[in-house]
């Protein structure tokens, strides 16, 4: 048996290292500029047939599992994620204690009995929860849900998104604050939050245990 050629090991290398698929411009880049396209159409021949195959997708080359093996990686059971409900209990009791305000003559809103301390501590315990939850969970998931050939592109679209939500949300709470009003306000917050943790338990899958390169889209 013949040693391997220096350079279709080296391709090789640098396709089953990279983290999304690669064109033969950058594959040459890694090698000092040689000329890459006879190594990656031997190892196309070498894995044909194998349980990881390479494949070319336009301009680009990238290892993956072949197509009637995709079903192995396939969890039969998946964990239950546990997800706390309390960022939506507290903002319910925000929601409640707002629904009390009572406006004065001179505009000022003031919270009958102590509503105001409920309000309060709701307010600081949701913010609790979610930097204890949500907040640091999400940018962890985001970065193990997609597969390796679309990781990149895919945390840049979702971090987009995120931001762009953040702002939405931001920019609008003075104008409902004022109208509809914070008891309203409030209140859809805790619908959205139900909303997002029946969504979560649906369509998100767990990640805990797996192996990146295991990831589907």
């Amino acid at each position: 048996m013949s040693a391997p050629d220096p350079l279709v090991r080296a391709v090789e290398a640098v396709l089953f290292a990279a983290t999304e698929p690669m064109t033969v411009d950058a594959i040459r880049a890694q090698l000092e500029g040689a000329e890459v396209r006879p190594a990656l159409r031997t190892l196309q021949a070498d894995y044909a047939g194998r349980g990881i195959e390479l494949v070319q997708r336009g301009e680009r080359w990238h290892f993956q599992t072949a197509a009637d093996m995709a079903h192995l990686l396939r969890r039969t059971h998946e964990e239950p994620r546990k997800l706390s409900r309390a960022g939506i209990e507290t903002l319910a009791i925000v929601a409640y204690a707002f629904s009390t305000a009572v406006t004065g003559a001179n505009g000022a809103v003031s919270l009958p009995g102590n509503n105001g301390v409920i309000a309060l501590v709701a307010a600081n315990l949701y913010v609790i929860f979610f930097n204890a939850s949500w907040g640091p969970v999400m940018w962890v998931m985001l970065g193990e849900m997609f597969p390796n050939q679309i990781r990149g592109s895919g945390l840049a679209v979702s971090g987009f998104a995120q931001w762009i939500a953040n702002a939405a949300i931001s920019v609008s709470f003075p104008s409902l604050a004022v109208s509809p009003g914070l008891a309203v306000t409030y209140t859809g917050y805790a619908v959205f939050a139900g909303i997002s943790f029946f969504f979560v338990q649906a369509m998100v899958k767990e990640t805990r245990g797996r192996e990146l390169e295991a990831m589907e889209g």
